[in-house]
């Protein structure tokens, strides 16, 4: 597979300025894709957050019962700050990137925007 040549962002929060990664999953995730998922999780450094963006990531959305579709990914990546919409507002990534990256420097739960 081929590796896409992707810029990477860091975000600073804090007293520190540490910088924390974050992975945005958008889109539905199947079964062939979720490997790739759990890849990118495992080798994002500490700190990390992750965004689950709309309602095929979430849950599954229309597809929740096929046999090809993960029915979210609330195991897979644990603490995602989920937003919810079909589609999602875009604006809420922002605010959803930056409440992600406050959970990772703080170490609290999820959250989930509508």
């Amino acid at each position: 597979m081929a590796e896409l040549p992707l810029p990477r962002w860091t975000a600073a929060v804090g007293s520190d300025d540490a910088p924390v990664n974050v992975l945005v999953v958008a889109g539905t995730v199947t079964t062939a894709l979720l490997p790739v998922v759990r890849r990118s999780w495992a080798e994002l450094p500490e700190p990390r957050a992750a965004v689950a963006f709309g309602a095929c990531t979430i849950s599954g959305g229309p597809y929740w019962d096929s046999y090809a579709v993960v029915p979210g990914l609330r195991e897979e990546v644990p603490g995602a700050v989920d937003v919810a919409g079909c589609p999602p507002r875009p604006d809420l990534l922002t605010e959803a990137v930056l409440l992600a990256v406050g959970h990772a420097v703080d170490d609290s739960s999820s959250g989930v925007f509508a």
